[in-house]
C-alpha cells in the first residue's frame, strides 16, 4: 500500500510539473486556432493582430491589437463622445495572461484558462483601460466559456447620466457546436435624461439564449425577466420564446434576406426584395419553421398574459411560381397562428382612464368584440386563431385581407 501510495505521489507531482508546460502548447494552439476564427468573423472594418504571445511552464502571456480602419463607422461613439476624441484609426489593445491546466486556479480541470483587460487607444487621449474584463475557458474535451464582465461605473453626457452596478455574461460553445447560450445579468441599471424627461431604471434583469443543433435544424430558445422601475410605478416582464425549423444550411439565406428587407424603404421595395431573392426564402421554409412567445406583465394596476403561436408551411408546401405574389398568397393561405391576451380588470379599467388615443383604443376594441369580458377567467380576453385561410376573433370570423398584387 505504502509503495502504491509512493507510486501515485511522484505521478500526481509529475503531472503537476509537467502537465502545464504540455498543456501550454496545447492551449496556444487552441487558442491561435480561436483567435483566427474570430479574426476572419470580423467585419472587415476591424484589423486583428498579435502583437506578442510570451509561453511560459505554467502561464503564458499574449497581446492582441484590434484596430477600426473605417473610421465612419464610429459615428454614434463621435455623435456622444466629440469629434476630438477619436484618432483615424483607434484600437482597442487585449492583453491576457493564460494559466495552463490541467487544473487552473484552485480546483478547475481545464486546458488553458485566460484572464483578458482591454486597453482603449483613442489616439487623441491617453490610453485608458475599459471596465470591462473576460475570463475564457478552453476544456479539457473542447468545451469553451466565455465568461465577461462590465464593472460598475457611471457616465455622465450632455444627454443625461447612467448608472449600472457589476453587469455579467456567460457565453458557453460545445466543442462539436451542437450548443450555444448566452445568460446576461444585470442587476441594476439606470437612465437619466438631462431633460428631465421619465427615467428608466431597468433592475434584476435575466436574459438566457440557447442554440441547439439537432441534425441538420437549429432550435432556439429565450427566456427573459426584468423589472422597471419609472415615476408611474414599476413593470416586471417575464417571457419565454422558442424558434423551430431552421436549416442550419438556410442560415446565410435567412441572414441575406433579413439584412436586404431590413434596407427596404416602403412596401413596394420589400416585394421587390423578396421576389429578387425568392429561392432564399424557399430555403428558409425547407422545414417546418415555427415560433411560440408567452409573455407575463406584472403592473401597479393589474397583469397581463399573452401567448403567440405560428407555423409557417414548408417550400415543398408552395406553388413552383417564380412570383412572390403567387407565393406570398400561399404562404398566407397555409400559414397557422394563434394570439391568446388576458388583461386584468384593474388594467382595463386604469387604461380606459388614460390618454385619449388609448381610451379609444380600449373601447373600439371592446365595441367591435375584439376584447370580452371572460367569465370563466374574470379577465378581458383577445383569443384569435388563424388556419386554412380563415381568421376567428373570440369565435367569431372575421375576413382576412389578400397580399397586395404589386
Amino acid at each position: 500500500m505504502r509503495k502504491f501510495i509512493t507510486i501515485l505521489a511522484i505521478a500526481l507531482i509529475a503531472v503537476a510539473l509537467i502537465g502545464p508546460g504540455l498543456m501550454g502548447r496545447v492551449a496556444e494552439k487552441a487558442l491561435n486556432d480561436s483567435n483566427s476564427e474570430i479574426a476572419r468573423s470580423l467585419p472587415p472594418w476591424i484589423e486583428m493582430v498579435e502583437q506578442d504571445f510570451d509561453r511560459g511552464w505554467f502561464a503564458s502571456g499574449s497581446r492582441y491589437r484590434l484596430a477600426i480602419t473605417d473610421r465612419s463607422r464610429l459615428g454614434p461613439l463621435i455623435a456622444l463622445f466629440g469629434e476630438g476624441v477619436f484618432a483615424d484609426q483607434p484600437a482597442v489593445i487585449v492583453q491576457s495572461r493564460v494559466a495552463h491546466g490541467p487544473l487552473v486556479g484552485l480546483f478547475t480541470p481545464a486546458l488553458a484558462q485566460a484572464d483578458s483587460r482591454f486597453i482603449a487607444e483613442t489616439g487623441n487621449e491617453q490610453p485608458a483601460v475599459l471596465p470591462l474584463a473576460l475570463r475564457t475557458t478552453l476544456g479539457l474535451t473542447g468545451n469553451a466559456t466565455f465568461d465577461w464582465l462590465v464593472r460598475e461605473g457611471s457616465a455622465e453626457h450632455a444627454a443625461g447620466s447612467a448608472r449600472w452596478q457589476d453587469m455579467t455574461l456567460r457565453h458557453f460553445v460545445a466543442a462539436d457546436l451542437s450548443r450555444t447560450t448566452l445568460d446576461l445579468s444585470a442587476p441594476l441599471f439606470e437612465i437619466v435624461p438631462a431633460d428631465s424627461s421619465v427615467a428608466m431604471n431597468y433592475q434584476d434583469v435575466d436574459i438566457s439564449l440557447t442554440l441547439l443543433q439537432e441534425g441538420s435544424l437549429l432550435r432556439s430558445g429565450a427566456d427573459y425577466a426584468l423589472t422597471i422601475e419609472g415615476d408611474e410605478g414599476s413593470v416586471t416582464t417575464e417571457g419565454q420564446v422558442t424558434l423551430n425549423g431552421i436549416e442550419l444550411s438556410a442560415l446565410p439565406a435567412l441572414n441575406t434576406l433579413v439584412a436586404r428587407l431590413t434596407t427596404a424603404k416602403d412596401r413596394q421595395q420589400a416585394y421587390a426584395t423578396l421576389q429578387a431573392n425568392l429561392p432564399a426564402l424557399r430555403e428558409v421554409l425547407a422545414s417546418q419553421v415555427s415560433l411560440d412567445w408567452n409573455q407575463s406583465v406584472a403592473t401597479s394596476n393589474g397583469a397581463i398574459q399573452s401567448n403567440l403561436a405560428f407555423e409557417l408551411p414548408t417550400s415543398s408546401q408552395l406553388p413552383a411560381a417564380n412570383n412572390i405574389q403567387v407565393v406570398g398568397a400561399a404562404v398566407l393561405q397555409l400559414s397557422k397562428a394563434t394570439v391568446y391576451l388576458s388583461l386584468a380588470p384593474e388594467f382595463v379599467a386604469a387604461a380606459s382612464e388614460g390618454p385619449d388615443e388609448v381610451k379609444q383604443a380600449i373601447a373600439m376594441m371592446r365595441g367591435t368584440g375584439m376584447l370580452i369580458d371572460d367569465d370563466d377567467t374574470g379577465q378581458f380576453v383577445t383569443d384569435l386563431a388563424y388556419a386554412d385561410g380563415l381568421l376567428t376573433v373570440n369565435g367569431m370570423p372575421m375576413p382576412v385581407a389578400a397580399p397586395p398584387s404589386e
